[in-house]
């Protein structure tokens, strides 16, 4: 069908990006990619594409070309991208905003980072979802506080810099070894809560098979 599309409009670039993503389900990624550069050439602002060009990179291991490209992710949608500070760039010893973006199972992902970013810092600043700032405050090096709402940070927290938590990777994630550093578990669960659970779901002696997951994103590859 999308086929068909470019045979009517040769230079329909969401017929090509569509030809993409179809690839990229049946893990041809050399086509998936192939297929996204054709969307682009028609048109070198379409963000979807470069998003989508993001993740055949990510399986190929190439992380340098998938962080480049999955910044185009800010023009994906009409959320505003609050530009309160300078952008981190890597500076040490620095007070930093980290803004959190996407979904929760998203957030837990990114911070993976955060304690290795608050090494190198003076304090980090970190927006999250309410629901994940009992967690991570037993989790995260004593040098991070937590907000809910960026916009509700007192006016006495200062910080000369902001990065929105996915743009993080670039900096600690640059290879496949890098991701070890956090492949044993990085969040500490509650050690009353642990014995209580324990308790009440192994008192049968039957297997206990726990599975969680959902999305709202709207990326045409999210479930992938």
């Amino acid at each position: 069908c999308y086929k068909k599309a470019i045979a009517i409009q040769p230079s329909n670039f969401h017929s090509y990006n569509g030809i993409g993503i179809s690839f990229y389900r049946i893990r041809d990624f050399y086509n998936a990619e192939k297929y996204f550069k054709i969307s682009i050439s028609h048109n070198n602002n379409f963000a979807k594409a470069y998003c989508n060009l993001s993740h055949v990179y990510l399986m190929k291991k190439n992380f340098t070309k998938a962080y480049e490209f999955k910044e185009w992710r800010f023009k994906t949608s009409n959320k505003e991208v609050l530009n309160l500070k300078p952008e981190w760039k890597g500076q040490e010893n620095s007070n930093i905003l980290v803004l959190q973006e996407q979904g929760l199972g998203d957030h837990i992902r990114f911070c993976s980072i955060i304690n290795e970013l608050a090494k190198n810092s003076k304090q980090v600043i970190l927006e999250c979802d309410k629901r994940l700032i009992p967690l991570f405050q037993r989790s995260f090096d004593p040098n991070v506080v937590f907000f809910k709402n960026v916009k509700k940070i007192p006016q006495n927290i200062k910080y000369e810099y902001q990065i929105y938590m996915g743009s993080l990777l670039s900096f600690f994630r640059k290879d496949v070894k890098n991701f070890q550093k956090t492949s044993k578990g990085f969040l500490k669960a509650d050690k009353n809560k642990t014995i209580m659970f324990s308790q009440r779901l192994f008192e049968n002696d039957k297997k206990i098979i726990g599975i969680s997951w959902a999305t709202n994103s709207k990326d045409e590859v999210a479930s992938y």
